[in-house]
């Protein structure tokens, strides 16, 4: 969900974007992922019921350290995949960190 919805966080949708995030579903967790599907769970309507905010939330009281981590990881290579990193996807990133409760240092790479 928080890498679909980082496809479109800066309302272009780019097709490399897409092909990440169908590439990174595939090498964490082995769920092909079609297009179609990518682009559906990218659509900001489907947020109405449950704000992001809300889900990170829920989701950062289930992952371990690592997890949230890697989670963090792969959103910025979805967001850096079509080259051109928008003020707006850096604020969804932001977002996702803070709501992730993810440190500085652990955006950083510097986990010990």
């Amino acid at each position: 969900m928080v890498l679909a919805r980082a496809s479109s966080s800066d309302a272009n949708i780019h097709e490399v974007e897409i092909e990440t995030i169908q590439n990174i579903v595939k090498a964490e967790t082995g769920t092909e992922l079609s297009s179609q599907g990518v682009r559906k769970a990218a659509r900001t309507e489907l947020y109405e019921s449950t704000s992001l905010a809300k889900y990170l939330n829920s989701a950062q009281k289930k992952l371990d350290d690592a997890d949230r981590v890697r989670v963090i990881q792969l959103l910025g290579e979805v967001i850096k995949s079509d080259t051109e990193v928008s003020v707006l996807e850096i604020d969804f990133f932001n977002m996702v960190a803070e709501g992730l409760k993810a440190t500085p240092a652990e955006v950083a790479g510097l986990g010990a």
